[in-house]
């Protein structure tokens, strides 16, 4: 309990003491596959949506924190799956998707450039997701990790429509550090990037 109020006061603190904050949400669409060290599963892309909610605060003229907690998709496609039809005794060939959702927490450094009353800017911070599906992948026996820590990387344009509103673009890749599933002999890794709409209120 004293951690969470110690939490909550150092929030307080920042809000209270940044120039100003910017409410946003973020609509996109994001590319995911798995990769594996020696042999290829689920290395072709799936595409899903993914909405984040976040907020900009301690806004400097070259420096703002980003922290965000969005609703996103990780897995991967297969082409040309192999499985057994029991009932003509034949072997077919199909496409399949492993489409896992997580809940995705992040916060980000952000060095700006400024342009007349715009910006672009880069960023780099860490991450945390929380498996939300099954733990199993559907077609493999592969157990995914219900958390997963990691960094993400963002590059962005931010235009200011008038004093309250801004709109932007977003580019995202999301790391893991280390494994995303494992089976009894292997493990597997995940690839993401995202493109996102990015709309602000200026508190």
């Amino acid at each position: 309990m004293k951690i969470k109020i110690a939490i909550l006061l150092i929030c307080i603190s920042i809000f209270r003491d940044s120039e100003s904050q910017v409410l946003k949400i973020n609509n996109g669409i994001s590319y995911s596959s798995f990769t594996h060290k020696n042999i290829e599963i689920l290395n072709s892309k799936i595409t899903s949506y993914s909405l984040t909610l976040g907020c900009e605060y301690l806004k400097k003229q070259y420096f703002e924190l980003s922290s965000e907690i969005g609703y996103i998709q990780k897995g991967g496609r297969e082409h040309d799956f192999i499985i057994f039809d029991n009932n003509n005794n034949n072997i077919r060939y199909i496409n399949i998707d492993e489409k896992n959702n997580y809940l995705s927490i992040n916060t980000t450094a952000r060095f700006k450039y400024i342009i007349y009353n715009n910006y672009i800017y880069i960023g780099i911070g860490p991450k945390i997701d929380f498996l939300l599906s099954d733990k199993e992948l559907i077609h493999y026996d592969y157990i995914l990790d219900r958390v997963s820590l990691g960094f993400k990387s963002e590059f962005g344009f931010t235009q200011n429509l008038n004093k309250k509103i801004n709109v932007g673009l977003n580019f995202t890749h999301l790391g893991n550090i280390g494994k995303i599933a494992k089976s009894e002999y292997s493990n597997l890794y995940n690839t993401y990037y995202s493109i996102s709409f990015c709309f602000g209120y200026v508190l």
